[in-house]
């Protein structure tokens, strides 16, 4: 019984630890592109699409996102389209994580007995994301757009 009792804190932690690294997903980033190669940027420098309206003109959402990462063109029912891609690349500090388990050891208050108990290792957790926005065009003005966030990974100090 006694041994039943001593991992139940061990149990705890565990399921602990299961629970939290569920809490950090992201959607899976699109089959063929790379997005550990998008240059590194501040938070500040994100895209803010609250400034685009549909029917823009092409030289207004250059003049309000900067230079595509990349544009592609593709004909649908004998019309041009063009697909403008900005990506951003930043870290966001995420807070402390419990990275692994440590033996810490103590003296039972009840028996004086030397014991140990496993306890979360903690780190500061700093997630590496990238903003991809996609910007529908149709003869030079704005159709639709859609943001994307990806997760590339964290990193822990």
């Amino acid at each position: 019984m006694s041994h039943f009792l001593r991992t139940i804190p061990i149990l705890c932690i565990l399921s602990a630890l299961v629970m939290l690294s569920a809490c950090t997903t992201a959607p899976a980033p699109t089959p063929g592109s790379d997005l550990s190669s998008t240059p590194a940027s501040t938070p500040f420098n994100r895209i803010d699409a609250s400034q685009l309206q549909k029917g823009m003109a092409v030289d207004s959402v250059t003049a309000v996102l900067g230079s595509p990462t990349k544009i592609e063109s593709f004909e649908r029912e004998g019309k041009t389209f063009e697909i403008r891609e900005y990506r951003r690349r930043f870290s966001q500090f995420q807070g402390t994580e419990a990275t692994g388990l440590e033996r810490i050891p103590y003296i039972d208050p009840v028996t004086g007995e030397e014991r140990e108990e496993l306890a979360p290792v903690m780190q500061n957790a700093t997630v590496n994301l990238v903003e991809v926005t996609e910007l529908l065009l149709h003869e030079g003005v704005l159709l639709e757009w859609k943001q994307n966030l990806f997760k590339l990974g964290t990193s822990y100090q």
